[in-house]
């Protein structure tokens, strides 16, 4: 089972691809613009904007990237709101930023 994250401000796709602290980095990035980050136990993947939605982030199976999720919050100031949560659809349809959307 997997749960998406988007974003509750802006935030930079760019700044993920070398995302690098003491606990999490980019760990491949993909043909297709996706990248992983690992704090090498868990993992988080994070897609670029594309049309109407915003970055991306998808936790896949019983994986636990909570510490991954912080480290994001923490470093760019945003918190991540899961698809789980009321403000997830608001937050996507009202938040197509022109300097994270691509064309």
């Amino acid at each position: 089972m997997s749960t998406y994250f988007i974003p509750d401000g802006p935030l930079p796709f760019d700044a993920l691809r070398a995302f690098d602290t003491q606990c999490v980095k980019t760990h491949a990035v993909h043909d297709d613009g996706s990248l992983l980050l690992t704090d090498g136990y868990s993992y988080l993947w994070a897609y670029p904007p594309y049309r109407k939605w915003p970055v991306t982030f998808e936790r896949c199976g019983a994986n636990d990237p909570s510490a991954i999720i912080v480290q994001i919050e923490t470093t760019f100031g945003i918190r991540l709101v899961s698809e789980h949560e009321q403000d997830f659809d608001k937050l996507r349809k009202g938040r197509t930023n022109r300097s994270t959307v691509l064309p």
